[in-house]
């Protein structure tokens, strides 16, 4: 439960840098790409990277240029973010500039335990309480489709 409770409150950064925004909440298991996605839109180059062979699958993995503050990426089983992070891109729509927020997250059925799940499911209604509006980008790894299929 303790590290429920430090989960929740450092996720309190985040929650405070979507007030009142625009927020694409990327959502997915550990290892779909998500902080990697984070990289393409802020611009970082990204790269494919080497080829990695599970029991199951086999997948190219996506390298990143200059990591990101809070954005690393690494090509493992545990999720490199363990508390949300917000990343802010700013775009002009009609002559008028417009934030939209990036919100990253620990993957889901991270090996670290449920701990992870929960706080996530609690930064998500946190932020749906407190943002102008939400979206969500679930991404999926085409590799996962194909393990557990027994």
């Amino acid at each position: 439960l303790n590290l429920l409770g430090e989960l929740v409150t450092s996720a309190q950064v985040a929650v405070q840098a979507v007030q009142g925004k625009d927020v694409a909440v990327l959502l997915g298991k550990t290892g779909t790409g998500k902080s990697t996605l984070i990289h393409a839109v802020a611009k970082n180059k990204v790269s494919r990277g080497h080829l990695l062979t599970t029991v199951s699958a086999e997948r190219h993995v996506y390298d990143t240029g200059d990591p990101l503050e809070g954005f690393e990426s690494r090509h493992e089983q545990k999720s490199q973010t363990v508390c949300a992070q917000a990343f802010v891109r700013e775009r002009v729509e009609g002559g008028e500039r417009k934030e939209v927020v990036y919100l990253d997250s620990a993957g889901f059925e991270d090996s670290r335990g449920e701990e992870l799940d929960i706080s996530t499911a609690a930064l998500i209604q946190k932020v749906a309480e407190v943002c102008r509006s939400m979206r969500f980008v679930v991404l999926i790894s085409c590799a996962s489709l194909m393990e557990s299929r027994g």
